[in-house]
């Protein structure tokens, strides 16, 4: 198995104008050894900033096939990277100090409400790593409570002894740490810029840490997915785009490289191991362009269907009508015309009584000869 190594060396978290390691650091170590199938991680640390302490032990725990191991110092917040995995996989060099208290805050100053405030949150990280230092450790709450009042430094043997490491390594081991870590300090400053595209992954790492000490009641899943040409990208974030910086994924797999386009014309643009590198958004001009073009051929849509509809609705008029004409005339008749003759001209001059006697007796006088 090929085996990486992760170093953690001083102060955890920048504060008091002093730089120390962070959650970024850690993961450009990693991606610098990308052969690697497991990692050790190696402390010399006092401890520092508690949510940037967390962040880390949250990182280190996703790993694979990873041992922690405290070397010279590992105390405060450092503790619990060391004990972020299985206790079987949980070592101490000897002769390291191993110290545990409650947490603390540096400067505190105010009058008596604001500084019942301050009381209050540091007593909730104090339940916090008293619960943890119970769950990961063989050690009883009681036992442990009194340890952290009194701000206790542990042998190596101690250490084990009360369930917080499972072995005691040589100092002889200590020879390959020069070799590695000059290793991994060139390794960051040749990617540098690799640095600073890591740098929005602590977004995601609260995330999961957050998650990791919310109730069972509380947790929700979330997360969002868009529909591209490319795929649906699915990512950590709510928003209605992913954010850049962030992680997208097709399946369970990172998105590969490349541009990933929307209905709307935005443009996805990711890049190595699934980080959105840019989001181009269509122009506003470009927009309102787009929404007159839709306006103007709606329009003409609307006038083409008014025109079809006046044509059809003249059409069945005239049929209509045609109809009716059909239904009169089937039943009605044209009276014949009178004829008027000139009477003068056609009728026969009428007989009077005097002449119809005369022509009777004519026609006696005509037989009896």
């Amino acid at each position: 198995m090929i085996i990486g190594h992760i170093y953690i060396n001083g102060q955890i978290g920048t504060y008091n104008d002093v730089k120390g390691v962070e959650l970024q650091d850690i993961i450009l170590q990693v991606e610098s050894q990308k052969e690697a199938e497991g990692f050790h991680v190696h402390i010399n640390s006092p401890g520092g900033d508690v949510d940037t302490g967390r962040l880390i032990a949250s990182y280190i725990s996703k790993l694979e096939n990873t041992i922690t191991i405290a070397e010279n110092m590992c105390g405060s917040i450092a503790t619990e990277i060391h004990l972020s995995v299985p206790v079987q996989n949980r070592k101490i060099i000897e002769g390291s100090k191993y110290f545990i208290h409650n947490p603390f805050i540096n400067g505190v100053t105010g009058n008596a409400k604001q500084l019942n405030i301050a009381a209050d949150h540091v007593k909730k990280y104090e339940k916090e790593i008293l619960s943890m230092y119970v769950s990961k450790t063989t050690a009883d709450k009681a036992s442990l409570e009194g340890l952290m009042e009194a701000e206790t430094s542990l042998t190596d043997e101690q250490a084990k002894t009360l369930g917080f490491v499972s072995e005691v390594l040589p100092k002889t081991e200590l020879k390959a740490v020069a070799f590695y870590k000059e290793k991994v300090n060139k390794t960051i400053d040749i990617n540098k810029e690799l640095k600073d595209m890591k740098t929005s992954l602590i977004t995601e790492i609260k995330g999961i840490v957050k998650a990791a000490f919310t109730p069972e009641g509380d947790k929700k899943v979330k997360g969002a997915m868009v529909v591209t040409d490319n795929g649906e990208l699915s990512y950590a974030s709510e928003g209605a785009l992913p954010e850049v910086g962030e992680v997208v994924s097709i399946g369970e797999e990172f998105a590969p490289e490349g541009d990933y386009p929307l209905t709307d014309g935005t443009v996805i643009k990711v890049g190595a191991e699934g980080l959105v590198s840019e989001i181009v958004v269509v122009e506003e001009e470009e927009t309102v362009e787009a929404l007159k073009a839709k306006i103007e051929a709606m329009e003409t849509s609307h006038k083409e269907k008014e025109e079809e509809m006046l044509a059809t609705f003249k059409t069945e008029v005239e049929e209509k009508v045609n109809e009716v004409k059909a239904l009169v005339g089937s039943s009605f008749k044209i009276k014949a015309e009178k004829k008027v003759f000139n009477k003068k001209k056609t009728e026969a001059p009428k007989e009077t009584m005097k002449e119809k006697v005369e022509a009777r007796r004519k026609e006696l006088a005509d037989k009896k000869a």
